[in-house]
């Protein structure tokens, strides 16, 4: 019968023999490790660990040079797509405590289930907003928290409608 662990083990000591490591001593450490050959003609290997390298002058000086030098280039204003941190204040409707009791309202009103393909698995549904909530900010010219909480039109249960991940995509593809 065929003997995987023996096999591996031949195989393992064939590949010692024919290629035998080569001893280096680290230059951050000074602890002796071993490499193949085939490792050497990319260069003298000068770290046992990656950790070494990374604390290695050459490679503290390459991250305060680059560094510095990426430092806040495409940040905020600076980035093309940079459109007046609209995303943070989407993010924080979306977050708020009423929009949640809005998508449990829109989820026992249908049912919890979805309305275009009749799905009602478990953490597969979403509540829509039948007018996007975008064009609702921008229709209403929304700017603070309080603006959109004082925005009847968001809260509108008749403006939303349960989903399924699979339709709510199908939808905003449209």
């Amino acid at each position: 019968m065929f003997d995987r662990k023996k096999h591996l083990q031949r195989l393992a000591d064939i590949k010692k023999k024919n290629h035998p490591k080569v001893e280096f001593v680290c230059e951050i450490c000074n602890a002796k490790f071993k490499v193949y050959p085939s490792r050497v003609k990319w260069g003298n290997p000068r770290y046992c660990s990656r950790k070494c390298q990374n604390n290695s002058p050459d490679m503290k000086e390459h991250s305060r040079k680059n560094g510095k030098k990426n430092k806040g280039k495409r940040l905020k204003e600076k980035n093309g797509n940079w459109k007046g941190g609209i995303s943070d204040f989407y993010n924080i409707i979306r977050t708020m405590d009423r929009m949640r009791k809005w998508v449990q309202q829109v989820f026992s009103r249908d049912k919890y289930i979805c309305q275009k393909c009749g799905d009602s698995k478990g953490r597969n549904l979403n509540a829509h907003h039948i007018i996007p909530l975008n064009e609702i900010v921008k229709i209403n010219n929304l700017k603070t928290v309080t603006d959109v909480h004082n925005c009847k039109q968001i809260w509108e249960i008749k403006n939303g409608i349960t989903l399924c991940v699979k339709c709510h995509r199908k939808e905003h593809k449209k």
